[in-house]
């Protein structure tokens, strides 16, 4: 009973040190096994603080001015380092892979917005950060190497197939979802927004975004652009004709779908802003 005793008084006098040691531990282990956002030298800055805080609350009693402002600070430094470790202890590395000596993460992390996605692609160059992309949701997802065109690529694997999500090229391509297969190929739809503006409120948005149709193989090799559309912001989607065999490129904008871009034995696009890059 006095051995007991004594550790649980041992243990109140040592709360604060024992609780800021366990964050601190807590707080190098999230970071280590996860992808970091900051560079090491400011990781070991809050450590050192950390211990510094805890040694001058040791040699400054409560019972001077200088005691209660460690101990005020300490508390502070418990708080930071709690929401530091609640932060990071969200972020789970899906996926990871190493091509030509760079690092790839698929993280899941949190998101304060219901509209961030709550994926990316952290690409790092050896110790730094060369390249964080957000990517869209998709089951299961991996990493895909073409190694003729030197590309990484984003896949989804839906039931027994691969759609590309996300292409580390220049400039970087994301995918619409829902491609099509036709004519022995697989047709992907990338969107880049080309000018953003404030709305009423001072949220940023896009009124004119670039639409691509790539054409690739259908195992997602070779890809190249072969038609694109510079207009207004909408939902688009391919539709398959089975009366003309062709498949179509629609917009939904301004409540109604406007067709765009058709191919087929002869390629055509139907509105202005359209362009064939590949007949």
């Amino acid at each position: 009973m006095i051995i007991i005793s004594n550790g649980i008084k041992w243990l109140l006098r040592n709360f604060f040190f024992i609780v800021i040691a366990i964050l601190t531990v807590s707080y190098i282990r999230a970071r280590w096994y996860q992808p970091l956002h900051e560079e090491p030298i400011i990781l070991f800055f809050w450590i050192s603080a950390n211990i510094l805080v805890t040694i001058g609350l040791r040699i400054f009693t409560l019972r001077s001015w200088v005691g209660w402002i460690f101990l005020v600070v300490l508390l502070f430094a418990l708080f930071i380092n709690a929401f530091f470790v609640y932060l990071f202890a969200q972020i789970k590395v899906i996926a990871s892979a190493e091509y030509n000596g760079i690092q790839y993460f698929i993280v899941e992390h949190m998101t304060w917005d219901s509209w961030e996605s709550p994926y990316s692609l952290e690409k790092w160059c050896g110790h730094q950060l060369c390249g964080s992309y957000s990517l869209k949701s998709a089951p299961d997802m991996g990493f895909f190497y073409e190694s003729e065109s030197n590309l990484v690529h984003v896949v989804g694997r839906y039931e027994n197939e691969e759609w590309l999500i996300f292409t580390d090229s220049n400039p970087t391509r994301r995918y619409e979802r829902y491609p099509v297969d036709f004519m022995n190929h697989r047709f992907y739809r990338t969107i880049k927004c080309t000018k953003w503006e404030k709305d009423l409120r001072g949220y940023d948005h896009c009124p004119v975004f670039r639409l691509t149709v790539f054409e690739c193989e259908l195992d997602n090799t070779d890809c190249i652009p072969i038609s694109q559309y510079e207009g207004m912001e909408g939902e688009s989607y391919f539709e398959i004709s089975d009366t003309s065999n062709e498949m179509d490129l629609f917009v939904f904008t301004t409540g109604e779908d406007i067709l765009i871009y058709s191919y087929g034995d002869h390629p055509r696009c139907h509105v202005e802003g359209c362009e064939i890059l590949q007949p």
